[in-house]
């Protein structure tokens, strides 16, 4: 199909790609799939469609090369192919923030402030993406995209230097295997692939180190969890500290740049996981809808279908019953003017910060799987509240009480009681006078196999109920959530 320049074909292509530059820099993003839905409206099926954008894009490139290397929209027909031939990974691209970044050796991603808010973005290097043919732009694009889906950017809990350079390397390997070698640069770290090592004369050569002929032998499509353990034990094996690895690390290295990972303070973490569960569950439901996922495994879309669903469920209950709480607690004030009845009754102010307790079941029944599960996810809901925290079984222990503030390390996970299952020790420990009024809201962590508990006076509760817990002894009335069984295994990509 030829294309003529003043047909209106040609011109919805040029004004629709004017927008999709615009939806690469953050500010709309909807105008990236107008190009198809222009050339439709135009009687164009979706073959003859992707037909004329392919063409238009081929051209775009072959017409003074010179002068489209100086353009700052010089990749973005990169990010439209890889919309139109890669729904899922495309979809997720339109709602990512381009930056052209000639400080940066390769590509990245990561987040920037924009206001009182955070964006999301990808970086990436000029120099870097005209080195490489088209296909490994794109797929340098997929191996970014995947870092923002399976949230490493907020996973680099490790400890040390050494660590950390081990953890990158393991998100590498996880992410480059689903995404191929033939589609990535011949520097990326692929497991079933001896990686190349930089010589002293520049020149690269296949690396010959315990840690690359693992990463010839390893198996594909594991989670970084694997990859990291697996590389720990080589370190270990070794006994290489943190200088032996930097020289490994320095002639293997990656093929993106990881700074950064795991420092955003949990505020900002927080509204950022948020924006990317949106993207991810936004591109999940147009890929589902149209039967398009492009290149991604049937194994890894019914991952990220278990990954969306544990985490936005349970954090989306825990947001709900704070907030409801929080509402609970209102002062008058003549500072403020009444909307309801003006100067007549006092204003309403509500603090900005409620009080919560959460109280540990750690009876007899509770096995220590189930213990330390508790407390790991401890950590979601310190992110959000500061909390008391209580072990119990048929009574408080009140040498336990810590408590547990955004930013502290995750608490120690422990076992300080191991009796019955009374949960009127929580109800009268919450009733008592001087306990009275204290928290606006009560989480009880639990296996639910006890009597129902008495009434708390002037706090919400919710019960999070263990995987193999009953939610038979949940109070009626209560808001209640059960983890998924595979909340314990499940671990990100």
């Amino acid at each position: 199909m030829t294309i003529d320049k003043n047909s209106s074909y040609s011109k919805c292509i040029h004004r629709n790609m004017k927008g999709f530059v615009c939806g690469c820099q953050g500010r709309d993003t909807n105008k990236g799939p107008g190009i198809l839905r222009s050339l439709r409206a135009g009687g164009l099926n979706d073959g003859k469609a992707e037909k004329v954008v392919d063409e238009a894009t081929g051209k775009a490139r072959a017409i003074d090369p010179e002068n489209v290397l100086k353009r700052s929209d010089e990749f973005d027909f990169d990010f439209l192919e890889l919309y139109m031939h890669d729904p899922f990974i495309g979809a997720c691209s339109m709602d990512v923030t381009k930056v052209a970044d000639s400080d940066c050796p390769t590509a990245y991603i990561g987040v920037r402030k924009n206001g009182a808010r955070y964006d999301v973005i990808m970086g990436y290097s000029p120099k870097f993406f005209r080195s490489m043919t088209r296909e490994e732009r794109k797929g340098v694009i997929r191996h970014e995209m995947y870092h923002m889906i399976f949230h490493h950017i907020f996973h680099r809990a490790v400890a040390g230097t050494a660590d950390q350079k081990l953890w990158n390397w393991a998100t590498d390997l996880a992410i480059n295997s689903i995404i191929g070698a033939e589609n990535l640069p011949k520097l990326c770290l692929i497991p079933g692939i001896r990686p190349l090592e930089k010589q002293k004369d520049g020149s690269m050569k296949p690396a010959s180190n315990p840690y690359a002929d693992f990463i010839a032998g390893a198996k594909k499509l594991e989670a970084s969890d694997y990859y990291f353990e697996e590389l720990k034990k080589i370190r270990d094996e070794q006994g290489d500290g943190e200088d032996d690895l930097n020289v490994i690390f320095d002639a293997m290295g990656t093929m993106d740049d990881h700074d950064g990972w795991g420092q955003i303070d949990p505020e900002t973490a927080e509204e950022l996981r948020d924006k990317m569960r949106d993207i991810v569950e936004r591109a999940m439901k147009k890929a589902d809808r149209n039967n398009e996922w492009g290149t991604v495994p049937q194994s890894i879309q019914e991952m990220l279908r278990k990954m969306m669903s544990k985490e936005v469920d349970w954090r989306s209950v825990i947001r709900n019953f704070i907030g409801r709480s929080r509402s609970l607690e209102r002062n008058s004030t003549i500072k403020r003017i009444n909307k309801k009845m003006p100067y007549i009754h006092p204003g309403v102010k509500r603090p900005l910060i409620a009080n919560f307790a959460c109280f540990m079941d750690q009876s007899g029944s509770m096995a220590d799987e189930d213990i330390a599960l508790l407390f790991s996810e401890l950590g979601s809901l310190a992110t959000l509240t500061q909390l008391d925290v209580y072990h119990f079984d048929t009574e408080i222990d009140e040498k336990s009480h810590k408590v547990w503030r955004k930013g502290d390390a995750n608490p120690q996970c422990l076992r300080t009681r191991c009796g019955g299952t009374d949960f009127d020790s929580v109800a009268n420990f919450a009733n008592r006078h001087d306990n009275r009024g204290r928290w606006s809201g009560i989480i009880i962590l639990t296996d639910g196999y006890a009597p129902v508990m008495s009434g708390i006076n002037g706090a919400r509760v919710l019960w999070v109920v263990t995987p193999t817990g009953t939610m038979a002894g949940v109070r009626p009335g209560d808001l209640a959530v059960q983890m998924s069984k595979d909340s314990g295994k499940f671990k990100p990509y």
